[in-house]
């Protein structure tokens, strides 16, 4: 049985628990089955730890606010389920800043289409070697993509480009 069979035997059992989804399986109609069923949040792998650790956190913070209170109020509701990830403070990897973080996701996000790592460094001012730790986050926050561009001579180009402009989570590194 797959997690999603597992899952829905879980709620048509009635058992009173809550399911985080670890799962390779990316497809959207897998994902919604399982946020339809309840799951409380959906992790696709491979995943960063801090993914997994903001999950669990805001998990916490969801069970420790129904838990602990018998009556509770609209804005500590709308706080915890409905932006679960403000309270979660998320560390950037050594070497990252974010405010060089903050500038090299507002050229990103102007940019249509593809860019190198030489097109982004010349925009921000910084070496091409600090830009790619940069754009190596972005990438493991699945917020830029990465192909490889061979042309007839010469090295290969790697070029990246921005998967989701409006995603939340790079919120909770730059702010």
């Amino acid at each position: 049985m797959d997690g999603l069979q597992l899952l829905a035997k879980i709620r048509e059992q009635e058992y009173d628990v809550d399911v985080i989804i670890v799962s390779a399986a990316n497809d959207k109609d897998k994902i919604k089955a399982a946020l339809r069923l309840g799951a409380f949040d959906y992790i696709i792998k491979p995943f960063e730890f801090e993914r997994f650790n903001l999950a669990l956190n805001n998990y916490k913070s969801r069970y420790n606010l129904v838990e602990e209170q018998s009556i509770l109020k609209q804005d500590e509701l709308d706080k915890t389920i409905i932006h679960q990830d403000t309270d979660v403070e998320v560390t950037l990897p050594k070497g990252l800043d974010k405010n060089t973080l903050n500038t090299v996701w507002s050229e990103i996000i102007k940019i249509d289409g593809m860019f190198t790592t030489e097109e982004i460094s010349a925009k921000v001012g910084i070496s091409r070697v600090s830009i790619r730790k940069y754009l190596e986050f972005l990438k493991s926050l699945k917020l830029l993509s990465l192909d490889l561009h061979r042309g007839s001579v010469g090295r290969p180009v790697y070029k990246y480009k921005c998967i989701d402009k409006n995603a939340n989570i790079i919120d909770l590194y730059i702010q």
